[in-house]
């Protein structure tokens, strides 16, 4: 091999090791418990409330308020431009 062949070589060796390097590290494989943790806090519960299938006025006054906007039409099936102008 030539000079110049073992200096590309040794360079390409050398980044390939660096970056080997770099992607272990960031998977958390080469410097174990650098990681820092997040310190552990107590959290209050609410209580849940349960669902007794029973439905008082105020929801149904609610539910009553919503809008059916129906189904949509089908008659752009087959056009050429189904978005364009009628």
């Amino acid at each position: 091999m030539k000079k110049k062949d073992m200096i590309t070589l040794t360079i390409s060796i050398i980044i390939f090791v660096v970056a080997g390097y770099f992607a272990l590290s960031m998977l958390g494989v080469i410097g174990g418990s650098k990681a820092t943790s997040t310190p552990q806090t107590q959290t209050q519960t609410q209580p849940q409330q349960e669902f007794t299938g029973n439905i008082d006025q105020e929801t149904l006054q609610q539910v009553e308020k919503l809008n059916d906007y129906g189904e949509a039409t089908l008659d752009n099936i087959g056009r050429a431009n189904p978005f364009g102008p009628l």
